[in-house]
């Protein structure tokens, strides 16, 4: 990314954490952590693969 602050990055990335965990609470489940939401969306795009999309 060009021109950002990593601070801002930061709190961004908490807030969306924040986000889905009151959606989490909200369907009576137990909230994730921060370690848990990266292992998540790393086993998603191991999944998912490669994509075959060509700019």
């Amino acid at each position: 990314m060009i021109g950002y602050e990593y601070g801002k990055y930061l709190a961004a990335h908490k807030q969306q954490l924040s986000w889905e965990n009151q959606k989490i609470r909200e369907a009576c489940a137990e909230p994730i952590t921060l370690t848990k939401a990266r292992r998540r969306t790393k086993t998603e795009h191991v999944r998912k693969g490669p994509s075959s999309t060509v700019l």
